[in-house]
């Protein structure tokens, strides 16, 4: 089993963490250019952002792809039947199990299976389940803070002791980027007022 990643040096150091069987190729390349649809790849991983997916899905036309379009579904970016979604964002790579949205493919589940990642499969909509949550979580962290109940600090360890939380929310929101936090946020926003945008957190972002 041959796997091609496109990632960047964090994205492949995550990535490095996560087991998989011993007949596992991954390789790993730092541009699209170096995608070649001829080569003996089972499956494709595109981590990195703010690529041509459009480019790119002509390259591996026919070949399992899977996509790190956490706020953007499937249909919003023209995937073709090939291409499936996955969570990418920083500290969710390493999970034991995936959410991919996908148009469904027995082929890519197996290939997932023979290299022994879990996966569940979800609806193809903005921030999938994961993201969603937790940029929720993050969210209502930061209007806890504007309405001054506690401090940064306080509520990141209240949150990993009380709920055994892996980072407090505010903790989590540099490590994913407030930029993609705020982006999904609003996405989401616009069918659903429960995501309107702490104006803490907005601030953060200017100032990130």
């Amino acid at each position: 089993m041959r796997v091609c990643v496109l990632a960047n040096e964090e994205q492949r150091a995550e990535l490095s963490l996560k087991p998989c069987s011993e007949g596992t190729e991954i390789v790993f390349i730092e541009d699209v250019k170096q995608l070649n649809s001829g080569d003996s790849i089972d499956l494709y991983i595109l981590l990195q952002e703010n690529i041509d997916y459009a480019k790119c899905f002509e390259i591996l036309e026919g070949k399992e792809v899977l996509v790190n379009s956490v706020i953007e579904t499937l249909e919003d970016i023209h995937a073709p039947k090939n291409v499936h979604r996955i969570n990418g964002w920083n500290s969710f790579l390493k999970r034991e199990t995936w959410e991919i949205a996908s148009f469904g493919s027995q082929k890519l589940l197996k290939t997932l299976e023979s290299m022994q990642w879990k996966c569940i499969q979800v609806k193809d909509e903005p921030g999938l389940i994961s993201a969603r949550v937790v940029s929720m979580i993050i969210n209502e962290a930061y209007f806890a803070k504007e309405d001054n109940i506690s401090n940064k600090n306080d509520i990141d360890n209240a949150m990993k002791l009380g709920t055994n939380y892996p980072y407090g929310p505010f903790e989590w929101a540099n490590i994913i980027g407030p930029d993609k936090i705020v982006g999904l946020l609003n996405r989401l926003f616009i069918s659903d007022e429960r995501y309107q945008v702490s104006s803490c957190l907005l601030n953060e972002l200017k100032n990130y």
